[in-house]
């Protein structure tokens, strides 16, 4: 594993469409009720282990809305949210 991977366990009737605007990449399965829940793959390379932290770390936020889920990890963007 080379990015950070997050995933989303519900019940049952939560899906992920597999189109909503994102920078990661959707993982196989929709049905986040599955055991592997709905899983989407960070694409920054400096997401995870050394590299995040040579980057300089971080902030991972989760923000829960009626239409959907966000994750959030830039710490520019995540500064703009927060204030």
């Amino acid at each position: 594993m080379t990015a950070n991977e997050m995933a989303i366990h519900t019940t049952p009737g939560c899906t992920q469409n597999g189109s909503s605007p994102q920078l990661g990449t959707f993982g196989s399965d929709t049905d986040c009720s599955m055991a592997s829940g709905c899983t989407v793959m960070e694409t920054s390379p400096n997401s995870y282990l050394e590299s995040f932290a040579t980057a300089g770390g971080g902030v991972w936020a989760t923000q829960f809305e009626a239409d959907g889920i966000k994750w959030v990890y830039r710490t520019t963007r995540l500064q703009l949210i927060l204030t």
